[in-house]
């Protein structure tokens, strides 16, 4: 049995290896900065409006999180959630814990008034992860594709 549950603010550090190895995985522009993300985790749990879920092994090892935010849609003013981070260590990619997180997601943007909810979907390469079952998972749970995020770096 693999434990979710939503991290409190002084547990954020659990999370830096998934950080870094979804920002590699990402291939996002400039440098990871741990004390960035761990401040930004920290600040979405202390003061919202968002949270961070995370996974566990029995033996209490951490196996990933997905970190949301809620928000007013700025087209409908509808309260909407938007999932900013969902990863799973590569060595506990293929079991349960993603899609767990997910659900867990799918609760907590319903028990949050949202009307509607976001996943990103990266469209490099992740390790262990294909794009295809992917998207055939997203769709199963009622999400459909609405657009592509496209980013230019300016620091380079």
């Amino acid at each position: 049995f693999k434990m979710i549950r939503a991290l409190q603010s002084h547990e954020v550090e659990v999370m830096l290896e998934a950080g870094n190895a979804f920002y590699k995985e990402g291939k996002f522009p400039g440098t990871f900065c741990n004390a960035t993300f761990t401040r930004r985790m920290w600040s979405l749990i202390e003061y919202g409006p968002g949270t961070v879920i995370a996974s566990f092994t029995p033996e209490n090892e951490f196996q990933g999180a997905l970190a949301a935010t809620v928000c007013d849609c700025p087209f409908t003013g509808d309260r909407m959630s938007v999932e900013m981070f969902w990863f799973i260590l590569p060595k506990f990619r293929g079991g349960t814990a993603g899609v767990r997180l997910l659900q867990a997601f799918d609760d907590w943007s319903r028990s949050n008034g949202a009307k509607r909810a976001a996943m990103i979907h990266l469209v490099g390469e992740t390790e262990g992860v294909e794009k295809a079952r992917l998207s055939a998972l997203y769709e199963r749970m009622g999400f459909f594709p609405v657009e592509i995020n496209y980013v230019k770096d300016y620091a380079t």
